[in-house]
């Protein structure tokens, strides 16, 4: 699902959520270099918004440098809910297999993509 910036700008951040009802996996695109940016959160709207944020002050990390000064060359999109696949505060783990699955899917890991931390050598289980 495509979330325009309007709708990234005007998000409210809500109260702590430890249902997860706002996480999920969410994905960046460079529609210029077809590259890809992978990223988690337990309230991904905010998380794109500190994206957004750390654009405009050329900080963050390496997807926030990129897109400093040209932000209208990405999309942003919602890829998994959390609510769709029952992730809870209980079962967090979950969320980095899911996250690197999509990570290979798209291969979104640097150089090819602008993932920079791998999560290989993590425990899945």
């Amino acid at each position: 699902m495509e979330i325009s910036i309007i709708d990234i700008l005007s998000y409210k951040k809500v109260k702590y959520n430890k249902c997860y009802t706002y996480g999920g996996v969410y994905m960046i695109y460079d529609t210029v270099n077809n590259k890809y940016y992978i990223g988690k959160s337990i309230d991904y709207m905010h998380r794109l918004k500190d994206h957004y944020y750390n654009s405009l002050r050329n900080s963050g990390l390496l997807i926030d440098k990129t897109m400093h000064n040209r932000i209208d060359e990405f999309r942003f999109y919602l890829l998994s809910a959390y609510t769709e696949l029952k992730i809870n505060f209980f079962n967090r783990k979950q969320e980095i297999v899911l996250e690197q699955s999509f990570i290979n899917t798209y291969q979104s890991f640097f150089p090819k993509g602008y993932n920079i931390l791998h999560y290989g050598h993590l425990p899945t289980k």
